[in-house]
């Protein structure tokens, strides 16, 4: 069993996502054919916010899920996030992450902006 594992360590199987290169160009590109985010439709709209909050804020899907729209609130240059994490507990109670993004200059990539249309 042990000769096996060696095996495979050398293998090609294995697949290092070390330097993985991922071209975003065409979702920017598609970005900037849609505009601002003020004329989106629902559709895109949200599809460019979960797309943005998901590379810009580094959340996962079940991150997005878990956002609590009633305690999250939008400043003139931050978006504050309360994501309430339903399967961790701690002591009995509902773990809380609070995220804080600020607004970027490139407004087309801005999750802040997309969010306040949103709201």
């Amino acid at each position: 069993m042990l000769a096996e594992f060696k095996r495979t360590l050398y293998d090609d199987f294995i697949v290092s996502f070390v330097r993985l290169i991922l071209d975003i160009k065409p979702v920017l590109d598609t970005f900037k054919d849609w505009g601002p985010a003020s004329g989106l439709a629902v559709k895109r709209l949200t599809a460019k916010l979960c797309w943005l909050l998901l590379v810009a804020g580094y959340f996962r899907v079940s991150d997005i899920h878990s956002i609590d729209d009633e305690r999250s609130h939008i400043t003139q240059c931050e978006l504050n996030l309360v994501i309430v994490a339903p399967k961790e507990k701690r002591a009995g109670r509902l773990i809380e992450n609070p995220w804080q993004i600020t607004t970027y200059t490139y407004r087309i990539l801005c999750p802040v902006l997309a969010c306040s249309f949103c709201k």
